[in-house]
């Protein structure tokens, strides 16, 4: 969190954007409010070809359709699978997630990827992903949920209050019938508990 603080404190923000609040240099704080809402853009200055990396973080609103969303696009070299450590990979966006969650003290919030949302529900972006938060109290007793349990799902309390559900460690894939199995059930279950809408 401080480090994504210190990069908003640092980078973000342009010279046309006039704040609420703000900083005596005019930068952005956590409780700012723009006029065209938030974002900024960081990569390691590789290509996605050539197996770059993109995070992108949004927030506010500066068109009917922004939302606030964190982007990240890992490239994959002429390779048919990604190339690092699936456990530090789960860790680093976990960490990342919730520390967004923790400062724009959502009422859920989801980390997917456009092809894996199609497989688990193709009507529209589903509201289940790789990671979902819940922050109603009600996510609190789905953590005894046998068949979730039996499943796999990993669902534990986050300090800010709220349940986190991964389903699984490593990323996720359209192709893994496995993990799509689990999001469809994590689908089904928060909504019998009315936690989601779809």
């Amino acid at each position: 969190a401080n480090a994504l603080a210190e990069l908003i404190y640092q980078q973000a923000g342009g010279s046309d954007q006039v704040y609420d609040i703000a900083n005596p240099n005019g930068s952005p704080t956590w409780e700012s409010k723009g006029w065209r809402g938030f974002s900024m853009i960081y990569n390691n200055g590789v290509s996605s070809k050539a197996g770059g990396v993109t995070i992108s973080i949004r927030a506010g609103k500066n068109d009917p359709g922004s939302t606030n969303v964190v982007t990240i696009a890992l490239g994959v070299p002429n390779k048919s699978k990604m190339d690092f450590d699936a456990s530090n990979c789960h860790e680093f966006i976990k960490s990342l997630f919730l520390s967004l969650v923790a400062f724009w003290h959502c009422d859920k919030g989801i980390v997917f990827t456009d092809p894996f949302s199609d497989a688990v529900f193709s009507e529209q972006i589903t509201e289940i992903g790789w990671l979902t938060y819940i922050k109603n109290t009600n996510g609190s007793a789905m953590r005894n949920n046998p068949d979730l349990i039996a499943a796999g799902i990993e669902m534990e309390p986050v300090s800010i209050g709220g349940t986190l559900f991964s389903i699984d460690r490593e990323m996720v894939s359209p192709d893994n019938e496995v993990q799509v199995a689990r999001a469809k059930l994590l689908r089904a279950k928060l909504m019998d508990y009315k936690l989601i809408d779809n």
